[in-house]
């Protein structure tokens, strides 16, 4: 079980029987088509050659591969013209990924052959580097072909879809057919799929002679109905007989989610677009529709072609009492339940149905070369021996670490989109730093980390969310299994068995596939807890050591794993390109061949190749202003970039990463102190894709690359001991990271603020080689600040707001935040590395929804940027909701930060209230919170009664307090109502919902 066949489709020689056998619903739906064409022509996917025709049945009388090209097309063509008796009435299939459907249209424009395309809606989004499910393509290539395109509603009527457009284009000979599908979800998940349809092949025969020549469709949709027992139209609609807001979505896994909590109306034929039977399927009642539209383009202010079908089809049938209204996402959104329930929030609807889901759900994120790769496969191929609910599906990631897999387990959860799991296994800290784990795993659930059982090393957001959510971790340090790989196997699915599934332990065992005994894993699973033997530690909430931040601002973590590929890397390949490595310092002459020969030594030009996984652009200083007196002690300044020229765009609530730089002139100064040559050549394995080299000068990695002027860890300074030549300052580091020196390393990194810088200096005895020094020092990292501009109205600008981060150390050294100095000293016309990070803060999707903005400080950037998307909005036509401001500062005279620009607002009609809380102006402190309470009228109507948005931005301390405030509001409702309210079930409801948005630092 070690292959990676094996490792994808674990279920190989379970449940053998034809009609209810482990499969993929891409299985299920070749072996629905095969039978009743020609003719086969499967097109390579990107990543896996085979990935769609991997598993063609035997009765496929004619198959060839041809890659995405130029022409494509022109084959099957060929093959219609030379058998056209041989292959009548019987349509030519052809399997292809949907972008290569565009390849396909120049040769098929004439052709008035009849084929059937299945397509697999897939894309790879260039710009994010990873995968999705790319509907608008094919569709619009359908359009312009004239072709009918078909595509499920749900899993469960594959086989009746894919059976329904072969007959549409074996009896519509002037029309091809396109049958549509999820192709992320349909080619990875194994399930215990059951064939449905007994005889395909009999049923077309019958109504291919029944339906006579060129019928219509509706007379096709009857007929099919009619001999399958089916139910099958244009449209689906699931709810109640009498919504007010009505939700039209396309695609399986969007229409699944939806129509499981609110109204939903699902387009099962786009093509064509029948305006009369969607009119038709719209109840009477509906006053609003919601449509869940898909798009290439960044711009979400273009309506989807699924948006323009359903506006064209009301204004003909004149019914333009219903708004319209839409959420447009692109082919790599992740939809979940909670996304979904999100949406429909903001949207202003209920979750009619919360659905529940009895059965368990596991996720393992693991490299792709882990010794625990097998484990997944090995509990799905356990589990379904003796059950036919498994669920089986991987992601493969091959810029994570060198490749990452997460392989997804469930049992009895058949539903798309189950956002949490009970039990999450996870290794390698690469992965901590790439993905919120934690956002994965269900409150009071599990998680096994295989890594080094100290937890003090563990990312300290990692550890506060595990605690928040009051999750069970279990560390297990696969070091300690080195010799010993099938006791660590054995281990992990004995704690899968007992944590998720509740299994006594008793029992435990003979579950266990390894290769180990019976006794063995008997022996190995009932050591007690506190026994010395135990090579497993666990740990409730109570046991964890309380996280200590600083007050860096934590990069955002994606929410879910995005799939870039469908197989592993070729680890192998790469180690041996490691392996042959140069070493870390290169001669001139070596350079030089280097250049001289490109080509040969596979060299290329990045703008930075230290960060291979972030897009990067590089912008312009276009004006860099103080907001505060120069003689106040803060200095908080507005600057614009002029990003014209890139192809950076942004969104509202989004951020923009900085890459800064350490002053040069100090970094010359430690080099020199240090005895480095700034102009020596060094030549590094990229850290996050150790494949590729890179070639450097000692001054560009000390300025762009080393955090040597920021504060070193514990792990420094014991990274720092072997170097030590003098034994007093060795014995002096030993002790410090000792229980007995914590006072003495707080007084370090606390008191007297010591950089790296600073501790070379203090002890002169270690001095690391260069190539030892790049790996100790940690990595200048990104910082984010909230962008404070809406793209809608500065185009070719990006705004933010900023104040610089001083202060004085033990030594009387004015000392200074490295990024915020950095970008404070830019000049105008300066050019920097930057990219754009995604968001918590949206804005909701219904424009009159109000808005309650509170921000200290600048934590008032992303606001200016709301108003100003309001006031395009208001420019555009549409109406916009009550926008109520509340900001926070020491003085008003000094930092009343965009003052001017929120009263215009107001004199404007834009921002309906502003509550400014200066805190020291007067004898008696006025807070945020304050003002809050002013306004607890108004904000129970924008709130309560019409579902407004809440967002806090800025440093954590005044979260309890606006909390309170918000807790106030929903108290006063109750009140009115008369009703009893849990207060923190219902803060915690409006986070959910995404209408209680928290942005702090």
């Amino acid at each position: 079980m070690s292959s990676v066949e094996t490792i994808t489709n674990p279920f190989v020689g379970v449940n053998t029987d034809s009609k209810n056998q482990y499969r993929t619903p891409v299985d299920l739906i070749n072996n629905t088509i095969a039978p009743n064409v020609s003719a086969i022509f499967g097109y390579k996917t990107y990543s896996q050659a085979d990935l769609l025709y991997s598993n063609l049945p035997s009765s496929v009388k004619f198959f060839q591969e041809s890659d995405i090209r130029a022409g494509a097309g022109l084959a099957p063509l060929g093959y219609s013209a030379a058998r056209q008796s041989s292959i009548a009435n019987k349509p030519i299939g052809i399997i292809t990924p949907g972008y290569g459907l565009p390849y396909f249209a120049s040769s098929l424009s004439n052709s008035t052959t009849s084929f059937i395309f299945n397509v697999a809606a897939l894309a790879y989004q260039e710009k994010e580097s990873t995968l999705g499910s790319d509907y608008v393509t094919p569709l619009s290539v359908a359009k312009q072909l004239g072709y009918n395109v078909i595509t499920p509603i749900s899993t469960k009527e594959l086989e009746l879809t894919s059976l329904l457009s072969v007959i549409l284009a074996t009896v519509s000979n002037a029309r091809s057919t396109i049958h549509l599908f999820d192709g992320l979800n349909t080619t990875r998940t194994y399930a215990s799929l059951k064939a449905t349809i007994g005889n395909s092949e009999s049923i077309v025969t019958s109504l291919t002679k029944t339906l006579g020549n060129e019928p219509s469709l509706d007379t096709i949709l009857k007929g099919f109905n009619e001999i399958t027992g089916s139910n099958l139209d244009n449209f689906n609609y699931s709810g109640p007989s009498d919504p007010e807001t009505l939700f039209v979505t396309y695609g399986t896994t969007e229409s699944e989610l939806f129509s499981a909590v609110v109204p939903t109306l699902s387009v099962r034929i786009p093509l064509p677009f029948d305006t009369v039977k969607f009119i038709n399927a719209i109840p009477k009642s509906v006053k609003k529709i919601v449509v869940i539209g898909q798009s290439l383009n960044d711009n979400h202010a273009a309506p989807s072609l699924l948006r323009l079908d359903v506006s064209s089809a009301l204004f003909y049938h004149n019914r333009r009492e219903i708004s319209v209204q839409e959420h447009v996402y692109k082919p790599d959104f992740v939809w979940t339940t909670r996304e979904v329930a999100n949406l429909v929030t903001e949207f202003g609807s209920t979750i009619a149905n919360t659905p529940s889901y009895d059965g368990k759900r596991a996720l393992f994120y693991l490299p792709d070369n882990s010794e625990a790769i097998s484990i997944p496969a090995l509990l799905a191929r356990a589990l379904a021996s003796s059950n036919d609910n498994i669920t089986f599906s991987t992601k493969y990631n091959n810029l994570v670490h060198s490749g990452a897999i997460e392989a997804d387990l469930s049992i009895g959860v058949t539903e798309s989109g189950a956002a949490t799991a009970d039990f999450v296994l996870v290794q390698d800290i690469n992965l901590l730093n790439h993905l919120d784990v934690v956002n994965s795993v269900k409150s009071n659930g599990t998680i096994v980390y295989l890594a080094t059982r100290e937890v003090e090393k563990y990312p300290q957001q990692f550890i506060a969310d595990i605690i928040s959510k009051e999750i069970k971790l279990i560390t297990i340090d696969p070091t300690e299994f080195e010799e010993d790989i099938d006791s660590l196997v054995a281990i992990i699915q004995a704690t899968f068995y007992e944590t998720a599934l509740k299994i006594p332990r008793n029992e435990i065992n003979k579950k266990v596939v390894s290769n180990l005994s019976q006794e063995q894993i008997h022996d190995l699973i009932h050591i007690d807890e506190d026994s010395e033997e135990n090579r497993v530690s666990i740990y409730t909430t109570d046991k964890l050591p309380k996280p200590e931040f600083s007050d860096e601002v934590l990069e955002q973590l994606p929410s879910f794993f995005q799939a870039n590929s469908f197989v592993a890397n070729n680890i192998k390949e790469q180690q041996e390109k490691i392996n042959e490595a140069p070493s870390v310092t290169s001669t001139i002459t070596e350079l030089t061949k280097r250049l001289a020969f490109k080509e040969a030594y596979h060299v290329e030009k990045k703008l930075r190749p230290d960060l291979p996984l972030i897009k990067n652009h590089i912008i312009k200083v276009k004006e860099n202003r103080r907001l505060t007196p120069a003689d106040y002690d803060r200095n908080i300044f507005h600057i614009e970039f002029d990003i014209s020229g890139t192809d950076l765009t942004y969104d509202i609530g989004e951020a923009l990463g900085i890459h800064a730089r350490n002053n040069e002139k100090q970094v010359l100064g430690f080099l020199e102190a240090y005895g480095l040559n700034p102009e020596q050549i060094v030549q590094i394995p990229n850290k996050d894709q150790p494949q590729y080299i890179e070639s450097r000068t000692v001054l560009q990695i000390f300025v762009e690359n080393l955090d040597i002027f920021g504060k070193p860890p514990k792990k420094f300074y014991e990274s720092l001991i072997p170097f030590a030549k003098d034994e007093d300052e060795k014995k002096f580091l030993e002790d410090l990271i000792t229980p007995g020196g914590a006072l003495e390393l707080k007084n370090f990194q606390e008191i007297e603020f010591y950089s790296y810088a600073d501790i070379f200096d203090r002890f002169k005895s270690a001095r690391p080689e260069l190539d030892d020094l790049i790996n100790i020092v940690a990595p200048l990292k990104r910082r984010e600040y909230s962008i404070a501009s809406s793209q809608k109205m500065h185009p070719n600008e990006i705004h933010l707001l900023i104040v610089v981060v001083d202060w004085v150390d033990k030594q009387g050294r004015k000392r200074y935040g490295q990024a915020s100095k950095y970008i404070s000293d830019l000049q105008i016309g300066q050019e920097l590395v930057v990219s754009v990070k995604p968001s918590v803060m949206k804005l909701p999707a219904d424009t009159k929804a109000p808005v309650v903005m509170s921000g200290l400080g600048t934590g008032l950037a992303p606001f200016k940027a709301i108003v100003e998307e309001k006031l395009w909005q208001k420019q555009q036509g549409y109406e916009i909701g009550d926008i109520f401001l509340y900001l926070g500062s020491r003085h008003c005279r000094q930092e009343y930060l965009y003052g001017e620009i929120w009263e215009a607002y107001k004199d404007a009609g834009i921002i309906t209230h502003i509550g400014a809380a200066f805190s020291r102006d007067q004898t008696k402190k006025i807070y945020i919170q304050d003002r809050i309470r002013e306004n607890l009228d108004d904000l129970k109507v924008a709130m309560i009664d019409q579902k407004g948005s809440f967002f806090l931005c800025g440093p954590t301390w005044p979260v309890p307090d606006i909390t309170s405030a918000l807790e106030d509001i929903i108290s006063a409702d109750a009140k009115e109502r008369n009703v009893k309210v849990d207060l923190n079930e219902a803060i915690e409801e409006l986070k959910e919902t995404s209408r209680y948005i928290l942005e702090v630092y």
